[in-house]
């Protein structure tokens, strides 16, 4: 598709929208991901990924109603707009806000994956762990923090 084309179908100033909130989404959901590592922040922006597309199809409910009201309010002799350009002229920013959902959701949704896994994982490794220990007087770690507690204790109320 020509550029030129993609500019007059979806409108420069709608198709800058959802390119920024494209942008933006995908950059917070890099952060989300590699930075903050919480499942449940990247459970509530996963909505938020969706921002391109409905900003797109905002854009396409406005461009209907105009031509509608377009077509209403001129003879039919007069307008004559091909089935196929219509469908071309709606269909288009809706393809384009998608495709800007798309990055970030995918960064959103595989980062809850790879968190969920290693979650799963980490969990059956320290059971498999704790099985396989031969050794029936394994010390805890509360049990240990209060004998390195009390030793402690010991030594400042000795007397010198």
């Amino acid at each position: 598709m020509d550029l030129q084309l993609l500019f007059d179908l979806v409108g420069s100033a709608t198709l800058a929208l959802i390119l920024v909130t494209g942008v933006l989404a995908t950059g917070c959901a890099c952060f989300l991901s590699f930075k903050v590592r919480q499942e449940k922040l990247l459970h509530a922006f996963t909505p938020i990924c969706f921002l391109p597309s409905v900003i797109a199809l905002l854009a396409t409910l406005n461009s209907v109603m105009t031509g509608i009201s377009i077509q209403l309010q001129t003879n039919q002799s007069d307008l004559q707009i091909s089935t196929t350009t219509r469908l071309l002229m709606h269909a288009t920013p809706l393809i384009v806000g998608l495709a800007a959902s798309t990055p970030a959701l995918i960064l959103t949704c595989g980062s809850r994956f790879v968190l969920i896994y290693r979650d799963i994982h980490a969990e059956s490794d320290e059971s498999q762990i704790a099985e396989s220990s031969d050794e029936p007087s394994l010390i805890t770690p509360a049990e240990q923090i209060t004998r390195d507690a009390d030793e402690y204790l010991e030594k400042l109320i000795r007397p010198r």
